[in-house]
C-alpha cells in the first residue's frame, strides 16, 4: 500500500506471461514496461493523490524489472523444455528423427493426403550384410558408418521430406505429395549416393530399399511401414543392393494411363 493506493500489477503478470511464453522475450519485455505505464497515468490524471512524483517512478521501475526477470526465467526454460522434447524426438546416434517422432510426423501426413487426395509415399532402407561389420570391425565402425549415411540421407533428400531412423541400420524416408516416378527417381538417386560412399567405406555393405507410394492411404500408419518393409526384403532376396517399388491404390493404374 502507497498513497493510499492498492497495487494490483501483479494480475498484468499474466498476460506479460502469456506474451512471453507464446510470442518472445522482446514483446514480453515490451508488455513489461506497459504494464507500468498506468502508474504514470494515475499519477498525470490524480498528481495529489500520490505523497512524491519519485515514488511513481520507484513503483513503475521495480514493477518493469521485476516482470523483464519473470520474462528472462520464462525465456529460459522454454528454452530448455524446447531443447528436451528435441531430443525425446531425436536419435542420439544420429541426429535424425528417431521412431517415436517419425510415427507422429508420418500419421500427420497420412491425415494430409487422405484430405486433400495426395500419393503417400515411403521408402524403407536396409543394409545389406551390416552385422559382418559389427562382428570383424566392432560397434564403433558400424557407428561410424550409420553416422555417415545419415549425413548422406539429409544432404540428398529434399526441404519437404523427413528422414528418420527405426533402429539398427533401418532407415525410412517419408516423400510427402510425391507420386510413384518421382518416388522411384528420388530413391534411386539415394541408392546411388549411399552405396557410393559405401564402396568408399566397406565395399562388403550394401543397401537394399522398399518403396511404396498408396493413393488410397491406409488407416494406419504400420501398414505403410510393413508394405515398404516387405519390399525391402524382396530386394534382398532377389541378391541384395536393389530398390523395388510399388504403387497401391485405385489412382494407380489412372497414373500409369
Amino acid at each position: 500500500m502507497i498513497g493510499g493506493f492498492l497495487h494490483l500489477s501483479v494480475f498484468l503478470l499474466v498476460p506479460v506471461a502469456f506474451v512471453t511464453w507464446n510470442v518472445g522475450i522482446q514483446s514480453g519485455l515490451l508488455f513489461s514496461a506497459l504494464s507500468a505505464s498506468y502508474l504514470m497515468v494515475d499519477y498525470a490524471l490524480h498528481p495529489m493523490m500520490f505523497p512524491h512524483p519519485w515514488v511513481v517512478l520507484w513503483d513503475a521501475t521495480v514493477i518493469t524489472v521485476y516482470f523483464s526477470v519473470i520474462c528472462l526465467i520464462l525465456t529460459s526454460l522454454k528454452s530448455e523444455l524446447d531443447r528436451a522434447l528435441q531430443k525425446s524426438k531425436t536419435d542420439a546416434l544420429t541426429g535424425l528423427w528417431n521412431s517415436a517422432a517419425f510415427y507422429e510426423i508420418a500419421e500427420q501426413e497420412r491425415q494430409r493426403s487422405n484430405r486433400y487426395h495426395h500419393p503417400f509415399t515411403l521408402c524403407f532402407l536396409d543394409f545389406d550384410n551390416f552385422k559382418k561389420v559389427n562382428d570383424i570391425y566392432g560397434h564403433l565402425m558400424g557407428d561410424k558408418l550409420l553416422k555417415k549415411v545419415s549425413l548422406i540421407l539429409q544432404g540428398q533428400v529434399r526441404s519437404s521430406d523427413r528422414v528418420a531412423r527405426l533402429g539398427g541400420d533401418e532407415f525410412v524416408v517419408l516423400f510427402p505429395e510425391t507420386g510413384p516416378e518421382a518416388a522411384e527417381r528420388l530413391s534411386s538417386q539415394l541408392h546411388q549416393a549411399i552405396n557410393t560412399c559405401l564402396k568408399e567405406e566397406l565395399p562388403l555393405v550394401t543397401l537394399s530399399m522398399g518403396v511404396v507410394t498408396y493413393y488410397d492411404v491406409p488407416e494406419k500408419i504400420d501398414e505403410i511401414v510393413h508394405a515398404a518393409d516387405l519390399l525391402m526384403y524382396e530386394a534382398k532376396k532377389s541378391g541384395k543392393n536393389s530398390l523395388r517399388c510399388q504403387t497401391v491404390g485405385l489412382l494407380a493404374e489412372a497414373v500409369r494411363e
